[in-house]
């Protein structure tokens, strides 16, 4: 039987949502009466939540001021995803051997449902494929100290791609970033461990052309 999520896990969620698809920009006041009002709860799980994101670095508490969504640098943010790339490196190398056409063709139809998902320009869609893919050999990895490592990055970030409500731009990067989920499970399946680590590198870390992050 499923776990009931608690109010304080929902408003978490809530908030993580809307800085994730850009309602809550970063240095951004958390609004907690008009949070009380939206979710329509009492103050008690709305703090607990805030206090919980605080410890997760996605928020920032400042005295007497309130929660703000922290602000991530640039130089922060490769850093830490320079880590995740090492990691998901680390976990499929563990499984490569053991991975079969079964596992290839679960990834191929994820890398499938995101090139559908930017097609009908569905951003919520394409996050949660993109997630699935890169969350599927580390899944195979049966580490739970390597998952917790990734999720606990991660966290910090939930507007990792960069959401803009330019589609246009978004979605072209978004399927140039869909060719590399493409030439990641190629080198997957031929066992190429030197091409997976470097083509992780560069799909998880800065465009430095442009001074952009990527959007995985």
């Amino acid at each position: 039987m499923a776990k009931m999520k608690s109010l304080s896990d929902q408003v978490y969620e809530h908030i993580i949502e809307k800085i994730k698809y850009g309602e809550l920009t970063e240095g951004e006041k958390i609004d907690e009466a008009a949070l009380i009002e939206e979710i329509g709860t009492s103050r008690t799980p709305i703090r607990e939540a805030l206090l919980l994101l605080s410890s997760d670095r996605v928020l920032e508490c400042i005295p007497r001021k309130g929660f703000f969504v922290r602000k991530h640098d640039y130089q922060e943010m490769e850093n830490s995803y320079a880590v995740i790339a090492c990691l998901e490196t680390f976990a499929i190398r563990k499984v490569m051997s053991s991975l079969d056409e079964y596992d290839y063709a679960r990834m191929a139809n994820l890398i499938e449902l995101m090139d559908i998902a930017i097609n009908f320009m569905d951003y919520p869609r394409y996050v949660e494929h993109q997630e699935m893919f890169h969350a599927y050999c580390m899944d195979k990895a049966d580490n739970q100290a390597l998952t917790d490592a990734v999720n606990t990055i991660k966290k910090q970030f939930p507007r990792h791609s960069y959401y803009t409500a330019e589609n246009a731009k978004l979605f072209t990067t978004l399927k140039e970033t869909n060719k590399e989920h493409q030439q990641i499970l190629e080198a997957i399946k031929a066992k190429d461990a030197g091409k997976l680590e470097q083509l992780l590198m560069s799909h998880w870390c800065w465009n430095n052309e442009n001074q952009e992050p990527k959007r995985r």
